[in-house]
């Protein structure tokens, strides 16, 4: 299965959003969009593009860091089991170095992402974790002490029967 590497673009921070402590990263949203990149709950399995979409900011002090490596992970919990049904992440090792970043990761179709689902068994959390590292060279990627877990962004998929 072969999936889009996401693209991370600078957003205009929301007036609700929490400030970053120093040193920190904050997940501030998260979103499920379709194909057309409009917020939905509610994705056909078959047909419907599913983007996870995280915003997060990052406080000066991260953007700061010589040779900056931000990792993104995008899980998929399946809401029956409390279990991670797909974990994607991804690293950047050039990433955007703005206070307030958007960065999408286009899943394909739910099927096409290998969810499963039934009827009573057909609703997922999408949860993203965002993590800084220092990339030293020799010694290779060293840990900062900037990351952040989000809370879950609920979605359904459609059941056969269900227009």
């Amino acid at each position: 299965m072969e999936h889009k590497q996401p693209h991370m673009a600078v957003r205009t921070p929301s007036a609700k959003a929490a400030a970053v402590p120093i040193s920190g990263l904050k997940i501030t949203s998260l979103q499920t969009q379709n194909g057309q990149r409009q917020d939905v709950a509610l994705f056909d399995p078959f047909t419907d593009e599913l983007y996870l979409v995280m915003g997060y900011d990052q406080s000066p002090d991260v953007i700061a860091v010589s040779g900056l490596v931000i990792v993104g992970i995008w899980q998929i919990i399946a809401a029956r089991s409390n279990q991670v049904v797909v974990h994607h992440s991804y690293q950047s090792d050039d990433p955007l170095k703005a206070p307030s970043i958007v960065w999408p990761w286009n899943a394909g179709t739910p099927h096409d992402a290998g969810l499963q689902w039934a009827e009573g068994a057909d609703v997922f959390g999408f949860r993203a974790i965002i993590e800084a590292f220092q990339n030293t060279g020799e010694r290779g990627l060293q840990a900062l002490g900037s990351f952040d877990v989000s809370d879950i962004q609920w979605f359904r998929l459609k059941l056969s029967a269900q227009v």
